[in-house]
């Protein structure tokens, strides 16, 4: 019985309402002290996001220019400090808007924490009902539910909802989902956006996006050995291509060996007729000075 029909006998009919509860499970962690002030030693890397986003709220882009903006004052200088070193567009996109609708308190925010950790909790399921079955994905998203970084700080903004999107992309294009949807144009565009995307979110989206980079490089590499000999097993394929690559190397390497004594037979030949015309023109100058030299017996 192939592993297909295997998994096909353990898909569950509720299994998206079993998601939901899941879903109700991790926003209930979240929403623990959903009012506290951020305080302790990590939290304050998330008001000092906050904060950035609320300068843009209070003085609006005309002052702030979309950039992160720092050390405002009251009044508002005229040149503030911008940070530069990370990407800008999170703060604004984000938090403002969330900020702009139910005001700037911690509430807000937290809001927003438990809003993103849900979609990023239903994209990991739905990519892992279609590689595992139901039950063994049922059980990842109720650890993911209970972690208690999870419950405490969220799925850290919108970069792993994003990520997560174009991993399921991906494994369309590939066809490494079962049952998955054919691959089309959507999919190629869906994932291209969603990669671009995530490098705007955060420096980490570079990681993920180079992850999927080389794992497609790597793929068709693959792919195309498998082509190029067809009936032969893999290993064999990468032992003819290292031995063909030892060949090439070889051959470089003979011309090489054969330039450089090109160039060290060249280099003799010079000297031996340097060496030649010295001798002769000591001869003509011994001959000159002592006309009589050949007579002598």
């Amino acid at each position: 019985m192939s592993d297909s029909a295997i998994n096909q006998g353990k898909r569950y009919d509720n299994f998206w309402l079993l998601a939901g509860l899941l879903g109700i499970l991790l926003a209930t962690s979240m929403s623990r002290d959903i009012n506290r002030p951020f305080y302790g030693l990590h939290s304050w890397g998330e008001a000092h996001a906050y904060w950035n986003a609320r300068v843009h709220l209070n003085y609006g882009l005309g002052y702030t220019k979309g950039m992160l903006t720092k050390a405002v004052g009251n009044p508002p200088t005229e040149k503030p400090l911008r940070y530069l070193n990370h990407p800008q567009l999170p703060s604004m996109i984000e938090n403002v808007p969330f900020m702009a609708v139910f005001g700037q308190n911690e509430l807000s925010l937290r809001i927003k924490k438990i809003l993103v950790a849900c979609v990023t909790l239903l994209l990991f399921l739905k990519i892992l009902r279609r590689l595992v079955d139901d039950k063994t994905a049922l059980l990842a998203g109720l650890f993911f539910s209970m972690f208690p970084l999870i419950a405490f700080f969220g799925a850290y903004g919108w970069l792993y909802p994003v990520v997560l999107f174009a991993i399921w992309n991906y494994l369309v294009i590939t066809k490494n989902l079962e049952d998955g949807p054919e691959p089309g144009k959507i999919h190629w565009l869906c994932l291209t956006l969603s990669l671009f995307w995530s490098i705007q979110q955060a420096w980490e989206g570079f990681f993920f996006a180079m992850a999927i980079g080389f794992h497609f490089v790597f793929r068709s590499l693959k792919n195309y050995i498998q082509r190029s000999h067809r009936g032969i097993s893999l290993r064999t394929s990468l032992i003819i291509l290292h031995s063909r690559l030892t060949l090439l190397k070889q051959n470089e390497f003979m011309k090489v060996i054969l330039r450089l004594v090109k160039l060290y037979l060249l280099k003799k030949m010079h000297l031996w007729n340097s060496s030649l015309q010295e001798k002769i023109w000591n001869l003509e100058t011994t001959r000159s000075v002592y006309p009589n030299l050949s007579n002598l017996s």
